[in-house]
């Protein structure tokens, strides 16, 4: 009653255009009937009278009164979702008094309709974006909570930088509200040749040493490329640990065979020189049988000076070829070491392959 005399003043001070009082008074009408069918239980007149009057709520000074009876009529008919949207509209006209009841209405079936989704983060920079009806697009920042996200299956995507961490699937359930945390990032310190080049997943992250930090746990393909030579390896990293990968130079090959080389070659030469020096005292021995067979008259002495003097010319020879060929042998295999060692301008190329490489997880 205190709400007439404001709708009276407002029609006889109201522009020509003010609604006529027939038809404000068919609205008064309106809203009384339909509080009597809705105390009857006919909620679908009862609506159907709130509804006619709605239009006219302001001018009657009823509209916030006019709203609440459509959100519990909607209600009471099995219509939630366009009964929150009455109650909502009502919070836009109702009076202070009245606002906490309204309120109290909305969250109510807020918390019927619709689930709620809290994320957090263990590392700090961590972005996240939930994939989902009714959630954001974008990444944003991390701890965050959405409400109001009908039910269904959503995908909460996290990131720090341009490293993705594994994406979650969560399934909403009206009137629930689910947790996600995303994990805490781990790092890997790579230990390699200072100066080495270091790929994780095929982009350049910079020379060794090297400790990356903020990686998202998961497999990453390692690449270390020392000069020609490249070491690949998949490096594991866990939440919250660091990971140390220790990655060897590349064995030098030519080096190794060519100082084997010169220990094989020396042997051969100094060999072969020995053969040649106990040759020349076999061709003394030769000689001297020589010299016995020219100077014996005796034909029995002479038959058997002259098998010594063969015997001892054909031991020559054998010395001799055996100490040559071993000696040329030791040449040639101190070339080839001379070859294998001498600095080249470029390192030689290695075939890539895997590498010398161990993990440690340390915490």
């Amino acid at each position: 009653m205190r709400r007439w005399p404001l709708a009276l003043a407002l029609a006889l001070a109201g522009p020509a255009h003010a609604t006529p009082r027939s038809v404000l008074r068919k609205a008064r009408a309106d809203i009384a009937e339909g509080v009597k069918a809705a105390r009857a239980g006919r909620n679908d007149a009862a609506l159907a009278r709130f509804e006619a009057a709605e239009p006219y709520g302001a001018e009657l000074g009823e509209l916030d009164r006019i709203r609440w009876n459509i959100g519990r009529t909607l209600e009471a008919l099995g219509r939630p979702q366009e009964a929150l949207a009455a109650f909502e509209r009502c919070l836009e006209v109702v009076e202070a008094e009245r606002r906490g009841q309204v309120e109290a209405k909305v969250a109510e079936l807020v918390a019927q309709l619709y689930a709620r989704l809290a994320v957090t983060c263990a590392t700090a920079g961590t972005e996240i974006r939930v994939d989902g009806p009714g959630a954001a697009a974008e990444f944003g920042p991390c701890p965050a909570r959405l409400e109001r996200l009908p039910p269904g299956d959503f995908k909460v995507l996290a990131r720090i930088g341009d490293r993705p961490f594994a994406p979650r699937v969560v399934v909403l359930t009206a009137g629930a509200q689910a947790d996600v945390e995303v994990p805490a990032a781990g790092a890997a310190r790579i230990d390699a040749r200072p100066g080495a080049i270091v790929r994780l997943d095929g982009a350049e992250v910079g020379a060794a040493p090297l400790l990356l930090e903020a990686l998202p746990p998961g497999r990453y393909a390692l690449e270390v490329q020392d000069g020609e030579a490249i070491q690949r390896q998949v490096l594991a990293i866990q939440a919250g640990a660091r990971a140390v990968a220790y990655v060897e130079p590349p064995a030098d090959h030519r080096g190794t065979i060519g100082w084997s080389l010169v220990a094989g070659g020396a042997a051969l030469a100094l060999t072969g020189a020995w053969l040649l020096l106990s040759a020349e005292d076999l061709a003394s021995e030769r000689d001297d049988a020589l010299a016995r067979y020219d100077a014996s008259r005796d034909p029995v002495e002479l038959a058997r000076l002259r098998a010594e003097a063969t015997e001892a010319n054909d031991d020559f020879g054998l010395r001799r070829g055996a100490g040559l060929g071993t000696l040329l042998l030791g040449l040639a295999a101190g070339g080839a070491a001379a070859w294998l060692l001498w600095p080249e301008d470029d390192a030689a190329a290695v075939s890539a392959g895997p590498g010398s490489l161990t993990f440690k997880a340390s915490f």
